[in-house]
């Protein structure tokens, strides 16, 4: 018989677009599947769709959160409740094509050898394109710690299907609402054996109302699941013996990974500039003291010469310079681009 394949769907005040997701899962040419369905709480009409659903398919398994907890904390819940020996995720506004599961499926049963199968990624944008997810490597199978060091900048996406074991060692990181869940990614594939990619396909809706890309207070996560993942990093790396291959993997990730902390420092401070407007006292507040505590922890002797030397990301001293130099690039750029 077929392994079970538990797919975790989070959702909240997802009536818009839940049914579709639903319908693609319960879609699939694979058919032994757990549908765990987890409502976060929602006040639209998310959880009577779920209920709907759940008395059609027998394999959704409909959950409640008994507050607003956020994705990764959502999805730790349901995978406290999963059953199968392989388990992925697919956002409540996401569809996989037909073949999506079996493709990955096909793939575990064809190299014994592999963890993670990512799935083909495309765009859904909004007026119904698709475009294609642009991964920086000419490869379709990785070593586990080559992935690990791809996934630090996205160089390979992460939205794949794992063995159970994986999550079971490493849940969702619940450092923050938003975001920090790319780190359990990182982690997966660090400690797979083989990486690959299948040819199913993950459409991954882009519209104006996602999260990601609305203006909320929550994309300034983004900083505390980066600093999450350095700590991760830091630690993993104690616990292992110096002559442990692992160490040479963490040690050259953490350099690249400052450079990435560093960027997504600056660029999300952009983001606030761009905003701020929008923003009462108290959250101007607080995300100037998230920024200037990301920017003490940030070690900048790893960063290149090349980096530091760039108008916009040098360190300067002290900080509120720093915060001048970012405000002058920001309006030069909004000039420009006027």
């Amino acid at each position: 018989m077929n392994p079970t394949v538990s797919i975790l769907v989070a959702a909240y005040n997802e009536e818009q677009h839940l049914a579709e997701c639903l319908e693609s899962l319960i879609g699939q040419s694979y058919q032994n599947l757990q549908i765990v369905v987890i409502d976060d709480y929602s006040t639209d009409s998310t959880p009577q769709i779920i209920k709907e659903y759940s008395l059609r398919d027998k394999r959704i398994l409909p959950l409640r959160m008994p507050s607003n907890c956020g994705p990764a904390k959502t999805r730790n819940y349901g995978l406290l409740q999963s059953t199968g020996e392989y388990v992925t995720m697919v956002d409540a506004d996401d569809i996989l094509s037909a073949d999506a599961i079996s493709s990955a499926m096909n793939c575990f049963a064809e190299n014994p050898d592999t963890n993670c199968v990512l799935f083909n990624l495309q765009y859904l944008m909004e007026d119904g394109s698709i475009v294609p997810y642009k991964i920086r490597s000419s490869e379709t199978v990785w070593s586990g710690t080559k992935a690990f060091l791809l996934s630090l900048d996205w160089s390979i996406h992460g939205l794949y299907v794992a063995k159970m074991e994986l999550y079971r060692k490493y849940p969702f990181d619940m450092a923050t609402k938003l975001y920090s869940d790319d780190n359990t990614t990182r982690l997966h594939f660090l400690y797979s054996g083989m990486v690959r990619m299948c040819q199913g396909i993950y459409f991954y809706r882009q519209y104006e109302g996602n999260m990601t890309n609305s203006w909320n207070m929550s994309r300034f996560d983004l900083w505390d699941a980066n600093t999450s993942m350095n700590m991760t990093m830091v630690r993993e790396r104690k616990n292992l013996q110096e002559d442990d291959p692992f160490c040479d993997v963490l040690d050259k990730a953490i350099i690249i990974f400052e450079r990435q902390r560093w960027l997504n420092l600056i660029g999300v401070y952009e983001y606030y500039l761009e905003h701020k407007q929008f923003m009462s006292a108290g959250e101007r507040i607080s995300v100037i003291r998230n920024f200037s505590k990301t920017y003490r922890s940030i070690k900048k002797r790893l960063l290149s010469k090349r980096l530091r030397c760039k108008p916009g990301y040098i360190p300067i001293r002290p900080l509120f310079l720093f915060r001048l130099e970012l405000r002058i690039l920001f309006l030069l750029r909004r000039k420009k681009s006027a």
